[in-house]
């Protein structure tokens, strides 16, 4: 406490951040890079572009568990249409449908046929993460760029 202001909760974590980073940087001398931020930035933007969908459903007292599956379906389908020698434009459509179809099915689940939100999600995440596998043929993306 200082001087009668209460520091954050989330100031430790804070400070563990800060010391992680100044770890890294003073051992890995590529991790300050302009190019490492960027991809590290980059990465972090599909989390948090999910994490404000998550947000709405927990605002909404639901809970989503297959944001994550849902996302590798419409990726997916943009990766399939992309192979296929659809526009890029065309393709990111194909993607934005699966992952609007997978929610759709997640949320007619829950509303029409009033399932239990944990367990729909958690049944969805299995059912998209599994069908994705199929799909794939387990091929990761460093895989199938060898090929």
């Amino acid at each position: 406490m200082i001087r009668g202001h209460k520091l954050p909760r989330e100031f430790p974590t804070l400070i563990l951040l800060a010391v992680l980073c100044a770890y890294m940087a003073a051992n890995y001398p590529v991790f300050l890079t302009a190019n490492n931020l960027m991809v590290v930035g980059f990465n972090a933007a599909f989390i948090g572009i999910m994490a404000c969908g998550q947000a709405m459903v927990i605002l909404g007292a639901g809970l989503d568990l297959s944001v994550g599956s849902i996302l590798a379906v419409a990726s997916c389908a943009t990766g399939a249409a992309l192979t296929g020698g659809q526009p890029i434009l065309a393709a990111a459509l194909w993607g934005l449908l699966a992952g609007a179809g997978a929610g759709y099915l997640n949320g007619a689940l829950i509303t029409y046929r009033r399932l239990p939100p944990i367990l729909t999600t958690l049944a969805t995440l299995l059912l998209f993460r599994y069908g994705v596998s199929i799909i794939t043929c387990l091929l990761y993306t460093s895989d199938a760029a060898d090929e």
